[in-house]
Formats: C-alpha cells, structure tokens, sequence
C-alpha cells in the first residue's frame, strides 16, 4: 500500500502574517511525516484592499505562495477579476509553476498563458492528477475569455489524466460547494477528492455525503486541511480528514516573510516616482469632507465617461501633501459604472452623507468607517436639493454613474439592489487613472 498527505488552504485574501504561520506549520508537518505530502492553494490568495497585493496586482500573494513550497495553486476571481488574465503569466514565474484553470479559456479553447488546466505530480510513486476550476463570473467575457461547465470540464480533464496514468485525480476548486457537490455526486468513478474553496467554509470532517469527499479548510490562512489517501492495487481510499489551527508556539516562516518583504522593496521603488507637483495641500478626514476623496472622484469622472462620480470616503486614508506627490499616495481599486434613476441617485447620496451611515464601521475596508460619500460633477444645494451638471435632478431620467469598487455593489451598502447594467471597468485600477489625472492636472 503507498500512501500520501494532502494539506491546503484557501481563500488567504493576503493574511500574509497568517499565511507565514500556517506555512511554518505545514512545513513541520511535511518534515514529520512519513509518507510523501502536497501542500494545495484553492484560490484567492489575492485581496485588492490590501495595499501591498492590490498595488502589485496580486503577485505578492503568488509570491508568498511559491515561498510556502505550494504545489498546486488555482487562479480564481481574487486576481483574475481584477486584473485580467495577462497577469497569469506574472503569478506562475511568482508560485514557481503555472496557475491550475481548466474551465476558463480563450475562445479557441485554449488556455490563458501563464496556465494550465490539470497538470501530474508525484508523491513517492503516486501519480496525481490535479484539475483546477473556478467559478465563472460574467466580466471575464469582457476580456475576450471563455467559461465551460464545470462538471464536463473536470469530466474530460479527468479521462485524459487516468488515459495518461494518473493513479489519483483531485479537484482543486474555487467553484464553490454546488459545483463541488456536483463533480462528487456525478464523477465518483473518475475523481477521488475535492479540496475546494470560494465559500470560506469549515469542513472540520469534510463532506462526504454526496460521493467523492469535499474539504474546505476556511479562509484567511487560520485553518490548516490535512487528508490521508491510500492507494493499493488501483483502489483509491481517503482516509482520515481534518482541519487543524497552528499551536501558539509556532513562529512565522522565513521564507513566506521575505518574499512578503521583497513585494514590499519592488513596489516602494515603483512608488517612489514623482507623478505630479500639486499647488496646495488636499486634506482628509474618514468622516468628514475629504479632499483626496474628492480629487479620486474627479480623476474617475476624467478616465471613464459618466454624469456623475462618487466616492467613499475609506476609499482614502490620509491627505496630500503641497509639492511634490509620488504614486505611494494612490490607493488600489477598479473603478465601476452603473446607471441610476434620478430618484435612486438622491437616495444614494442622502444615505451616503448620513451621520449614521458615515460612521458606520464596515467591514470592505476593514472595520474603518465608510465616510462621506464625495461627488464630481454634482452637488447637493441647501438641505436636499440634488443638482448634476448644474442642472436640477429630475427623479425619473437616468444617470450614468462612475464609481470605484464598493460604492454601487453589495458591501457598499448605498443601493437596495445592485444595478442590473453594473460593470466593474478592469485590469486598470485606480492609482494608474489618478496618476494619469494627476499628472495632466498639475504637472
């Protein structure tokens, strides 16, 4: 009998102290064991409000991953939604090896450069093949790809990879549990295990109710998933499944630190460049009237056409300086437009500009308050009176409004509904607009 050990994790939304913690730990783990071990990322290293992984589209956390010694890394929406897929190439020289996407191509149903759908790894003289998946998001259309049935792909995948001598197959999925639970229930006869992700959910004894076992290990780098896979005469046996928390005495990984500290060292000389030399000073306050926020909002209005553009205060967190300004005062975002009636419009912004609201911790930006919702191109006179262009809002006309990322979706909390026309305009995100608009403005 040969045996071998999974461990994963998911969803690590650049938790870079966490991560290093958890990869010491796998990396003592992987030391102990007796029998051969793979490490497993099910997508979403990336977190665009982070600074350091929005302001270097993603690859630090490719680069954290690549220094933890993952094996096998799914690309998923985290940065392939926000960056577009000519930044695969970027993340796979980061992990060391191509990111895993099988169910998103090119029209020509090739694969994205930078990837591969189901590559074979050895552990002892196991042969695995390992599928990657990710959920489709209709944007991705928007950069010329294409998106398959999750199910048929891992099918095809699955037959290829057990013709070519694949003695196990693994899903590694950021599709979420109902695809997940799909392959389990349909593909039993092809594929052993899911090691899934998307949904940040803990599966402290996996799922197992729907045919091929499922294991999702959380999110944030907080929880360790670990799986024992027996192989004897052809039959595949997953054993003992589990999620395990690092014990306190753990230290962080060297490694994972100095490729976080490496990200940091490239991105303050890319930083460091002088953008523009402003008249004055644009001041801050998270939740008052903000200068800055109000100056995003204008270089918004200036890089996508729209009547109007608003911006949350959080999307700042601190002024500008008189003089010289380089690209460090520029914050991670992708900018989104969607069209409101005149009458949705001034509910918005009444809500936006309330005190409650304003002070409202939230968690998008990390439990900071959302502060005041800032305007270009618009203006509320006296207590209530909303004006666009200087002309009087007319509550049933339709206006076409330009955002970043939170303030017209879901956590933004401004909107009952997310407009039906919303569009997150990408790969470009803000600090390349506001430089641009910078530099024209005050050069």
């Amino acid at each position: 009998m040969a045996r071998f050990e999974v461990m994963h994790w998911n969803d690590v939304e650049s938790r870079y102290d966490a991560l290093a913690r958890l990869s010491a730990y796998a990396r003592r783990l992987r030391s102990e064991a007796a029998h051969p071990v793979l490490l497993l990322d099910a997508g979403n290293v990336e977190d665009s409000e982070v600074r350091l992984s929005g302001l270097t589209y993603g690859v630090s956390g490719w680069r954290a991953l690549g220094a933890s010694g993952v094996d096998a890394a799914v690309a998923a929406d985290g940065g392939l939604l926000r960056y577009g897929p000519g930044r695969l190439p970027a993340y796979a020289e980061a992990l060391g090896s191509p990111v895993l996407l099988a169910n998103v191509t090119q029209p020509d149903g090739a694969f994205p450069p930078g990837a591969v759908p189901s590559p074979t790894v050895r552990a002892g003289d196991i042969a695995i093949g390992i599928i990657g998946v990710a959920s489709w998001v209709p944007a991705y259309a928007d950069f010329g790809l294409a998106g398959h049935d999750v199910v048929e792909t891992v099918r095809e995948e699955a037959r290829q990879l057990r013709l070519n001598g694949a003695h196990v197959v693994i899903l590694l999925s950021h599709a979420g549990l109902a695809d997940d639970r799909r392959v389990a229930a349909e593909l039993g006869d092809l594929v052993d295990l899911v090691v899934g992700g998307r949904d940040e959910v803990t599966l402290p004894e996996g799922d197992r109710a729907h045919g091929v076992p499922i294991v999702q290990a959380g999110a944030f780098a907080e929880q360790l998933g670990r799986v024992v896979v027996d192989v004897e005469d052809g039959q595949v046996t997953v054993g003992p499944i589990s999620v395990e928390t690092p014990p306190p005495d753990i230290a962080p990984d060297p490694a994972v630190l100095a490729s976080v500290r490496e990200s940091e060292h490239e991105l303050r000389a890319w930083l460091a460049d002088p953008v523009a030399t402003l008249p004055h000073a644009f001041g801050h306050s998270a939740t008052g009237s903000s200068e800055v926020a109000g100056l995003v909002a204008d270089a918004l209005l200036a890089y996508v056409p729209a009547d109007l553009a608003m911006v949350l205060g959080a999307r700042c967190t601190a002024g500008l300086p008189a003089g010289e300004v380089t690209a460090a005062t520029s914050a991670p975002a992708n900018a989104t437009t969607a069209t409101l009636t005149g009458a949705e419009l001034r509910e918005v912004i009444v809500r936006g500009r309330s005190a409650d609201y304003v002070s409202a911790p939230s968690t998008v930006f990390r439990g900071r308050p959302f502060g005041w919702l800032h305007l270009s191109n618009a203006a509320v006179v006296g207590e209530d009176d909303l004006v666009v262009a200087g002309e009087r809002v007319d509550d049933a006309r339709r206006y076409r409004v330009v955002a970043t990322d939170v303030e017209l979706g879901p956590l933004g909390r401004l909107v009952d509904r997310e407009p039906p026309d919303r569009q997150l305009h990408t790969p470009t995100i803000v600090p390349e607009f506001l430089e641009a608009y910078l530099a024209a403005t005050f050069p």
